[in-house]
């Protein structure tokens, strides 16, 4: 059941909804964290839920793995930035090991130890940067070796299958041990390195870097809100968008 919690892998099909929130340049639905569905998902335990941000057919969590401890790693906040809500990731104890709070743009498939988060939906632009609102809260813990600040992801790949394998054209990253208190701006410039157009968007948040590892502090918590895609100036006009 391990593998269940975090087994992270990357999809060469991606078959998910992308929606433009915005008129001139292509955004993600729910990047602002405002709307969440309680999913009630077993029937012998009518008040069990776990929380979902909205669409489902852009975002995803692990929550579908740890429903057989009604304890889940994603939840939703009103401690936030704009609006009434945000997204909340702590690393908390599951079966033992530590799993990180995630959210990611894809699909997660709950399958016993087989489970895998596909990461990515359509995505077919060329933002400058990613932004947003964060706050973290470091926690110590053992890595095997030494002692160390927990440390939270926050990135972004732009990638285009290429009939044989996917391929990375840019990547927007930030990862910091650092315990912020109140909502601090991040911008994250994409770093391109291929000149080809992606088919893909992959976002990631996560409270703990290395929660594929099953590694992080035990209450490492990340907060994330009003995220958005940056673009350069002039880019809608000369660009066409897919409306979906």
């Amino acid at each position: 059941m391990k593998n269940a919690v975090l087994a992270f892998a990357l999809s060469p099909l991606l078959f998910f909804q992308l929606n433009i929130a915005d008129a001139q340049n292509a955004q993600l639905n729910g990047m602002d964290f405002e709307n969440w569905n309680q999913n009630y998902y077993n029937v012998m335990y009518p008040s069990n839920y776990y929380w979902e941000n909205l669409p489902t057919s852009v975002w995803a969590s692990s929550n579908a793995a740890t429903t057989i401890v009604n304890d889940f790693c994603c939840e939703r906040t009103a401690d936030c930035h704009g609006g009434s809500y945000a997204a909340h990731l702590e690393t908390k104890n599951i079966f033992g090991v530590a799993a990180a709070g995630n959210l990611f743009t894809g699909e997660f498939i709950a399958d016993g130890f087989s489970s895998q988060a596909l990461r990515g939906v359509p995505f077919t632009d060329k933002p400058e940067s990613i932004k947003g609102y964060f706050k973290y809260t470091s926690v110590n813990y053992n890595n095997g070796t030494a002692t160390v600040p927990d440390t939270c992801a926050i990135y972004a790949i732009l990638s285009y299958w290429d009939g044989a394998q996917r391929v990375e054209i840019a990547r927007a990253e930030m990862y910091s041990a650092t315990t912020v208190t109140s909502y601090t701006l991040f911008d994250l410039d994409f770093n391109y390195v291929s000149s080809n157009t992606p088919d893909t968007l992959a976002v990631v948040f996560a409270s703990s870097k290395y929660g594929d590892l099953f590694k992080g502090g035990i209450g490492s918590t990340l907060l994330i809100d009003d995220v958005e895609l940056v673009y350069p100036v002039g880019y809608a006009e000369e660009n066409s968008f897919d409306r979906a």
